[in-house]
């Protein structure tokens, strides 16, 4: 029965080094395509080298299971690894937080830049300062703009 048990730990542990791998792979990818730029950020990185990270705590059990003699040089470093791990994530989590928060704030901005954008132009064409047509063009160019923004915003909230 004790061997039944050893052999159930040691695939249980396996299993867990394999799928945070995995789920620290899908963090990558969902980073990579989550971000409105469609590049990885530090947030989504360091999530995923935190979830690796935990993984080798499993990785380290397995060692310490298949070797006595090893466990006394590795043991100490399971607990530094989930520690490192934990960290890792939190930090990736509130970076994470904060990388939306200044998103949305660099969107509202731009929106309100545009829309001062707007209102000089409607200034200059009733000066005469810019044609009928130049004034259309450039107004469907910037509301398209705002568009967007409005876009991105709703999608982040």
């Amino acid at each position: 029965m004790a061997v039944l048990d050893f052999y159930l730990l040691l695939l249980v542990n396996f299993f867990t080094f394999y799928a945070m791998i995995g789920i620290g792979i899908v963090l990558l990818v969902i980073g990579k395509y989550y971000s409105s730029m469609q590049k990885l950020t530090i947030s989504w990185v360091l999530l995923a080298i935190g979830v690796v990270t935990a993984a080798l705590r499993s990785l380290i059990d397995i060692l310490i299971m298949s070797n006595s003699q090893l466990a006394q040089y590795i043991s100490v470093w399971n607990p530094i690894f989930g520690l490192m791990g934990s960290l890792l994530v939190v930090g990736g989590l509130i970076s994470l937080s904060l990388e939306k928060t200044i998103e949305t704030t660099t969107l509202r901005r731009r929106q309100q830049e545009i829309k001062l954008i707007l209102d000089n132009l409607r200034q200059k064409y009733l000066k005469k300062e810019i044609s009928e047509e130049d004034l259309k063009k450039l107004n469907a160019d910037l509301k398209k703009e705002i568009a967007e923004i409005e876009v991105r915003l709703k999608i982040d909230t």
